[in-house]
């Protein structure tokens, strides 16, 4: 059901509800018969679907999970949740913590329009007010179900060619499990909804906190434009403030994706304070044309009666102390830069995921609050991981594949995949060409390719994409 019907829907309910509270609760005159009449088909309807659905097993719920979240009910299921709504909470706020995936694309009329562009997890904490804004890098290397290895903005692309709508489960589905936070809600928007929903309360004013200049912004028709931003606070319209979330070349420090999530929480906060400041609240213009572009280009889980749970929860909350964290790249930051089939990616520094964990469940600590994210360097500056390369030496299709496969199942990332030169190799050989240094992937290396031969030397025998410190080259001996 599209969210224009539901917010209908849902003042619609709250008349109703508040006409049956007043005639039940106070002396009144006698209410015409035609409105009573209405009431007692309400009431029968909802008894009916609360007695049937029983019988059925049409509204049980699935328990909650780490990473998982359940898609919008049918509905039946909804109808019963809005006669019950009075009685019930949100999810997560039996928790005191409301997780929301908020999801940026480019949709239909972009290339790759199901990629992740924004990756922001809201988080609301009922018992304080607070809220936490938590901006993933698109770039982060994950582990996406069914797909292998691959950057974390792909996940909702895969989702939605799989099957359609599926795209934001799944990307809830990954990004909780590489938080270890369960995801509650997702909402997944698009450019043009972007754009007009800025244009829609008039504009947004933004305090650009750096002049800069990115002479390298696409155009729709694929090439490229020079767009420039001054340092102040500036008006700006739908159009100009996505050039300014989505900027990606910029200078003076602005041409990384953690300069980018800055901008992007700075749009999204001032949205927010726009679309709830008396002037569009009570602006029917402005409700109609904000309602219109979320109809057509928004995604979400949100049911009919969790519309009117989250208006009454955001009349409370601390917007004034939103925290802001944004993940860098640094000495003391949590990830690290690197490669992953030729493409420069970000990984956890520690090889797992116990940090960036640590950090979503302590977020609304005041140590974790102040964490700084340094600039982006833009170097692979850390060489803790192997750049590890495959040449298929043989003519057997997808044999480089399937022996990546089989060292990546045991915790060893492939970084670079391709053919030899010679086609013609009998036996693999495994070359150290890191003078022993990574002596642990090495060994786990042998261990899977049984009849590898090993040799050490410093300079690949093989022309090579990159300056691997491990190059495998795959023989016939492996296609078994």
């Amino acid at each position: 059901m599209s969210i224009h019907i539901a917010t209908l829907l849902f003042f619609v309910y709250n008349k109703t509800m508040s006409e049956i509270d007043l005639n039940l609760m106070q002396s009144q005159e006698k209410p015409k018969r035609k409105i009573w009449r209405y009431i007692f088909l309400f009431l029968t309807l909802a008894i009916f679907f609360l007695i049937i659905g029983g019988i059925k097993g049409w509204f049980k719920e699935s328990p909650r999970e780490v990473g998982l979240v359940q898609p919008k009910p049918n509905l039946l299921t909804q109808i019963k949740n809005l006669i019950l709504s009075r009685e019930r909470g949100l999810k997560g706020e039996e928790t005191d913590r409301i997780n929301i995936l908020i999801l940026g694309i480019g949709g239909e009329e972009h290339d790759g329009p199901y990629l992740s562009d924004t990756i922001i997890l809201a988080s609301l904490k009922p018992s304080t007010n607070q809220v936490a804004l938590f901006s993933i890098p698109r770039d982060l290397l994950v582990e996406i179900p069914g797909y292998g290895f691959g950057k974390i903005n792909a996940a909702d692309a895969f989702g939605e060619a799989r099957e359609k709508g599926y795209g934001p489960i799944l990307a809830s589905e990954v990004i909780g499990k590489t938080l270890n936070q369960p995801i509650d809600y997702y909402l997944r928007i698009d450019f043009s909804a972007f754009k007009e929903m800025v244009d829609a309360v008039g504009g947004v004013k933004i305090n650009v906190e750096k002049s800069f200049t990115d002479a390298f912004y696409p155009t729709y028709d694929y090439k490229y434009q020079t767009i420039s931003f001054e340092k102040g606070w500036q008006n700006m319209d739908g159009e100009t403030a996505l050039k300014f979330t989505r900027s990606r070349h910029g200078t003076n420090g602005e041409n990384s994706d953690f300069a980018r999530s800055r901008r992007q929480q700075k749009i999204i906060l001032a949205l927010k304070d726009k679309i709830f400041s008396s002037a569009s609240l009570w602006h029917p213009g402005r409700v109609q044309n904000l309602m219109d572009s979320l109809n057509a280009h928004v995604n979400t889980n949100v049911e009919l009666w969790e519309i009117s749970r989250f208006f009454e929860l955001s009349k409370k909350l601390d917007y004034q102390n939103i925290i802001n964290l944004v993940l860098g790249v640094g000495p003391n930051q949590p990830l690290m830069a690197s490669y992953y089939n030729s493409a420069e990616v970000l990984r956890p520094r520690e090889g797992n995921f116990s940090k960036l964990q640590k950090l979503a469940e302590d977020i609304f600590q005041p140590d974790t609050a102040k964490l700084a994210s340094p600039a982006f360097t833009g170097k692979i500056e850390d060489k803790k991981f192997p750049i590890i390369e495959i040449q298929n030496g043989t003519w057997v299709l997808g044999l480089g594949s399937r022996v990546r496969q089989t060292i990546e199942e045991q915790g060893v990332l492939v970084n670079i995949l391709g053919n030899a030169t010679l086609r013609d190799q009998e036996k693999t050989v495994i070359y150290d060409l890191s003078s022993g240094k990574f002596k642990k992937e090495m060994d786990i290396i042998k261990k899977q390719l049984k009849e590898a031969e090993i040799k050490t030397t410093s300079q690949a025998p093989f022309s090579s994409s990159s300056t691997p410190d491990i190059l495998i080259i795959v023989g016939a001996n492996q296609n078994i």
